[in-house]
């Protein structure tokens, strides 16, 4: 093969990285994509390739099949016969970086510490925006691709308490790696973020889908609500 496609989302991710590290996820990229060669990675640089791995496959495979030719693939259109233009969602990647979590539902409500407690059990909620270390939150990649989201005014990690079978709400407390404080990430074609918790298969969502002072954080089946997507705004 003797050309690829380099995404928008694979130079956005990238440029996050120090020098050293984006020349070698660039000659990762182009030599899996042209070459079909394996990359050497570890880490977050890892992470980062498997990510964006099954779009280059996926790309290839269509290259592959446009060669053998077949009946072309109709344009979808809207009812007045206007051609619809599809939605790509970004690769999103950080790695211990700060962000604060605004709520999509009302941009002066944020990610909160009931009480600004650096307790194990402190219960996770939405208040108003004051900028204070118990609004923000560290995000750090994980080998596996998911995140763990850390309190910068804790130090400790967002986790799922799971005593109930319907509610499930967000602790903070000592990091384990298990499961309950691993999050996937998902970005929508507004730039949306929604994080599913591992263990439960859930969603970071605020309880009644309200934006009030002390509303508390729970997990839920995902339903495409804004309570369930967050806008991160880089500290």
């Amino acid at each position: 093969m003797d050309s690829f496609v380099f995404y928008k989302s694979f130079r956005d991710a990238l440029r996050v990285l120090d020098p050293v590290d984006q020349a070698a996820m660039y000659n990762a990229i182009s030599d899996y994509a042209l070459d079909g060669i394996e990359p050497e990675l570890t880490g977050y640089l890892a992470a980062m390739f498997i990510l964006m791995r099954p779009q280059i496959d996926a790309n290839t495979q269509r290259r592959e099949n446009g060669k053998k030719g077949g009946r072309p693939k109709k344009t979808e259109t809207d009812k007045s016969g206007k051609q619809l233009q599809k939605k790509t969602v970004e690769v999103f990647t950080v790695h211990a970086k700060t962000f604060e979590f605004e709520s999509s539902v009302d941009r002066n409500y944020v990610l909160d510490i009931q009480g600004k407690s650096k307790k194990d059990g402190a219960q996770m909620i939405v208040y108003k925006r004051n900028g204070g270390n118990n609004q923000k939150y560290q995000l750090y990649l994980q080998s596996d691709g998911t995140y763990g989201i850390k309190s910068v005014n804790s130090g400790k990690w967002l986790t799922v308490e799971s005593k109930t079978n319907k509610y499930v709400q967000q602790w903070t407390w000592k990091k384990t790696g298990n499961n309950d404080q691993r999050w996937r990430v998902t970005v929508d074609a507004s730039n949306r973020v929604t994080f599913v918790n591992v263990k439960t298969n859930k969603c970071f969502d605020v309880q009644g889908g309200k934006t009030v002072n002390s509303a508390k954080m729970i997990v839920w089946q995902y339903n495409g609500g804004l309570n369930q997507k967050w806008k991160l705004n880089q500290k």
